[in-house]
């Protein structure tokens, strides 16, 4: 398994340390650590082949050969640092005392809101993914995912204006170009889902 560190990280890093956040800096670099460890936890639980984990601006990114995963398995995958997030919110509010406690849950609580968005390749996007895959329509598919996935990118660019953040905006940048490389060449990624549930019914 390798390890990677993507550009977009360091860009934002370099807003922490810019604005003086050192401290804040490192509880967010340990809240990604701990986000991922849920997910590999379950990649480990349910034999999944981890090729590469990157930090990025939106947090950790997992890279998975998944070998016979059933939808259960992919969703707990997929919600399994969301779930480590709540656990540390629970935990933080036993320990409120301590003096970065609420920098701490904040945090955990924008992880939470963050992953849940339906947005490549955010945790949101790959649970409405497993959930539009139930339909076995995958142009469909693609195409719900594209236009929701733009929509809420669209809606971030607006927020971010708005409340003029700096951090923020280069998350939606960063989230953009990724978008537009990912969903460039949806009938591709379609038959490619048609195939591989074709081969899956076959060996069933």
């Amino acid at each position: 398994m390798k390890l990677g560190i993507h550009y977009s990280f360091w860009l934002l890093a370099f807003v922490f340390l810019f604005s003086g956040l050192y401290m804040e800096l490192l509880l967010f670099l340990i809240v990604i650590i701990l986000h991922e460890c849920g997910h590999l936890t379950f990649c480990i639980l349910f034999k999944q082949d981890v090729k590469k984990i990157s930090l990025s601006a939106v947090g950790g990114l997992l890279a998975v050969k998944f070998k016979n995963a059933r939808a259960w398995e992919l969703f707990l995958i997929y919600s399994g640092g969301i779930m480590i997030n709540a656990l540390l919110i629970f935990l933080a509010l036993m320990i409120k005392d301590y003096q970065y406690s609420k920098v701490f849950i904040n945090y955990n609580i924008i992880f939470i809101i963050f992953n849940i968005l339906p947005i490549h390749p955010l945790d949101g996007y790959k649970i409405l993914e497993l959930l539009l895959g139930l339909i076995n329509k995958p142009f469909l598919e693609q195409k719900v995912l594209s236009y929701i996935s733009f929509i809420t990118l669209f809606l971030i660019f607006y927020y971010s204006i708005r409340i003029a953040s700096f951090g923020l905006l280069i998350i939606a940048l960063y989230l953009l170009i990724v978008n537009c490389i990912y969903h460039f060449n949806n009938r591709n990624k379609a038959i490619k889902k048609y195939i591989e549930r074709y081969l899956k019914q076959v060996n069933g």
